[in-house]
């Protein structure tokens, strides 16, 4: 190797690198925390589409809906818009239920929130397993979540419980 001068790069040759020491363990360990986070996302889409399906059927059922118009007339609604016009329709249907009508659609649309970060979020491995990068449109500004392990199980240390996602779908 040649002497370098002041202000020269650094030279590097490929047979003085030293190959890192490899923690199989480690590795191992990394890939299963990866495929159980990514499960989780799955798991979390799976169930959210199942209560998006129940409550474009309650307001078909409601409107009394004939089954050769139900996807041309709950198609167009996005998640937001469906669990309005549901609202505002049970609402008038049963007047006496509004607060519980109304709890549990406010309950859908946050839970609409965590939907949007999981599918468009980008994906990486954290500290303690997945987080998603999410960009919000109203602020421009990005930010992480699900960065706590197990953050994505709706569980009594995340304000529900592991059945939550059923007893909105039993509720709707």
């Amino acid at each position: 190797m040649v002497a370098r001068k002041k202000g020269d790069p650094p030279q590097h040759t490929f047979a003085a690198t030293k190959k890192p020491d490899r923690d199989i363990a480690a590795a191992y360990a990394l890939a299963a925390e990866q495929a159980t986070g990514y499960q989780l996302i799955g798991q979390f889409i799976s169930e959210f589409s199942q209560l998006d399906f129940s409550i474009r059927v309650l307001l078909a059922n409601r409107l009394g809906l004939a089954k050769e118009y139900f996807d041309i007339v709950t198609a167009p609604y996005d998640f937001v818009m469906l669990c309005k016009v549901t609202q505002v329709l049970l609402c008038t249907q049963a007047p006496a239920k509004k607060k519980s009508i109304e709890k549990l659609f406010k309950d859908c649309i946050t839970l609409n929130e965590d939907r949007v970060r999981v599918a468009h979020g980008m994906w990486t491995l954290g500290r303690e397993g997945p987080t998603a990068r999410h960009v919000s449109r109203s602020s421009l500004k990005p930010k992480f979540f699900f960065d706590q392990k197990n953050k994505l199980i709706w569980s009594p240390e995340n304000g529900h419980h592991e059945d939550y996602y059923l007893d909105l779908v039993e509720d709707v």
